[in-house]
């Protein structure tokens, strides 16, 4: 699910920064490139949407940064790295794991 989507961004003369691919990163990424993530991901990914992504995803995590082509110039590397979620940790239809649950 979208929640294990991860980016490792390293910029010039900094260690790695581990930042998560939210749910709003990636409507920002589709309004931004009028195309859908996974669509873009597996048909027509550019290395551009990958940079994009990692600076979107820094801003969202409260990392300050810089206009995003004044921040690729200081990407030195950046990861995708995508990790299923077990199983047995999916909710049930109808559930949500994060709502407060109603007391009648």
């Amino acid at each position: 699910m979208i929640k294990n989507w991860k980016l490792t961004v390293t910029m010039t003369g900094e260690p790695p920064v581990v930042v998560a691919v939210t749910p709003r990163v990636i409507l920002d990424f589709e309004r931004e490139f009028k195309v859908g993530l996974v669509g873009a991901m597996s048909n027509e990914m550019r290395l551009e949407h990958m940079f994009w992504l990692g600076w979107k995803s820094m801003h969202r995590a409260g990392h300050v940064v810089r206009p995003f082509d004044a921040w690729c110039e200081d990407l030195e590397d950046i990861e995708l790295r995508v990790e299923a979620a077990p199983l047995d940790e999916e909710p049930s239809v109808g559930s949500s794991p994060k709502s407060p649950s109603k007391q009648g």
